[in-house]
């Protein structure tokens, strides 16, 4: 019922030298149905600034790097439940997910010194992610599949000083949903998902709201199985036709 794993992983880093990350995993299994598993353990990660934050080129704001960025470091624990539930003639699959990450050496982009800049920098401090998401599929009876699934979270820095700060572009609260039916009769599948975005702090800028409005993304598509090997697929993007103000 019980199961556990560790592993300890030694990397030699150009920059930082040998940075050791160890992790231990255990899977407690109580039910046939039921799986409990709990993960903890560090990391580190050499960030590549402008292939991953394309941020940085696509704006008007000029790029500082202020120092040499040392790779972020963090120690991080995670919680899972699985449940599997039947109802009907049909299983439904619950998961629930309690984490927590603390990152020392975090590159944030600081958009609130100068709002003509983007300064990138290590911060003298650290930085905490913690939260919880919920998520539900289903495969019903008949050709209907359902997913939905939430994350609550809270993403802030803390500066050497102990000065707490929300993190941009990190909303409290998102969630995905899928549903797809099939029309055997016609050949045709139908899938609608989208995702719902809370209220996240934005950089500062003079003359715009410090947070952002809660907004919704959704997509429906039509899957049509022709003769052969062919299918058509169409459909319509952003059906709610929501925008940025700004």
């Amino acid at each position: 019922r019980l199961t556990a794993l560790a592993g300890l992983r030694a990397d030699l880093d150009r920059d930082a030298g040998i940075i050791v990350s160890p992790r231990v995993n255990l899977r407690w299994k109580p039910a046939q149905w039921t799986t409990l598993r709990l993960t903890t353990g560090s990391g580190f990660r050499t960030v590549n600034l402008f292939t991953e934050d394309h941020a940085a080129l696509t704006g008007a704001r000029t790029v500082v790097v202020a120092e040499a960025l040392r790779p972020e470091r963090s120690w991080n624990v995670n919680a899972t439940l699985t449940q599997v539930v039947n109802i009907g003639n049909s299983a439904a699959t619950l998961d629930a997910d309690a984490f927590y990450t603390y990152f020392m050496n975090k590159i944030v982009p600081d958009y609130d010194t100068d709002p003509n800049l983007i300064i990138y920098q290590n911060l003298k401090g650290h930085g905490i992610v913690r939260g919880i998401s919920l998520k539900w599929s289903q495969n019903f009876a008949i050709p209907l599949r359902c997913e939905a699934g939430a994350t609550f979270m809270q993403v802030y820095n803390v500066d050497a000083q102990g000065v707490r700060t929300e993190q941009v572009h990190a909303p409290w609260f998102s969630s995905v949903f899928s549903a797809g039916y099939e029309f055997k009769k016609f050949h045709t599948r139908v899938d609608w998902n989208g995702k719902v975005t809370g209220p996240m702090r934005l950089p500062s800028f003079p003359g715009r709201p410090s947070h952002s409005e809660w907004f919704s993304l959704q997509h429906v598509q039509l899957t049509t199985q022709l003769s052969g090997q062919w299918k058509l697929v169409y459909g319509v993007k952003n059906i709610l036709n929501y925008t940025q103000d700004s």
